[in-house]
């Protein structure tokens, strides 16, 4: 190896060439230690951002079931892999696994938001069939009763002119 080799600065996270030894930032305020802060607040704050969304999932599991209950649990254990390994993990990581929780809490809740409307509208149908229902009974039983009734009045009358005939 020669006397200056290509190494991965721990500072910046660039390729520089010199001796590792030998490379020494200054202050806190060099461009590389800068970018490294950048860097570290941006890591922190798409790890806030990965922590709110996964508290999300969480809560969002206690309401659901099935095959979205199944696919919350995998991005629960997911994201709280990332969540532990965060030293080891890059930016471009967790925002995709941020993506993939957002992506994943949308569909779940129009998923919930489908199911309610079906329930209400099969709610909304089966009480206006049965009002329906009871509606065409009643005037059904009202149209019965009238032809008895009439019926009735009718007979009434052919048997009271029967006996009157038999009477004369």
């Amino acid at each position: 190896m020669g006397e200056h080799e290509y190494f991965k600065c721990k500072f910046c996270r660039v390729t520089c060439k010199g001796k590792e030894q030998d490379f020494i930032h200054e202050s806190n305020n060099t461009p590389a230690n800068s970018i490294v802060k950048n860097d570290d607040q941006e890591l922190a704050a798409v790890q806030k951002q990965l922590a709110e969304v996964l508290s999300e999932l969480k809560r969002l599991k206690g309401s659901v079931n099935g095959k979205d209950s199944d696919q919350l649990e995998q991005q629960i254990v997911a994201n709280e892999r990332l969540i532990k390994g965060s030293e080891k993990v890059s930016l471009p990581k967790v925002q995709e696994q941020i993506n993939k929780s957002d992506t994943l809490v949308r569909r779940v809740k129009l998923n919930a938001a489908i199911r309610n409307w079906k329930v209400q509208e099969t709610n909304k149908l089966q009480k206006s069939i049965i009002n329906e229902g009871i509606g065409k009974s009643v005037i059904l039983v009202g149209a019965v009763g009238v032809v008895l009734i009439t019926g009735v009045i009718v007979v009434k009358k052919s048997l009271k002119r029967k006996i009157i005939s038999l009477l004369n």
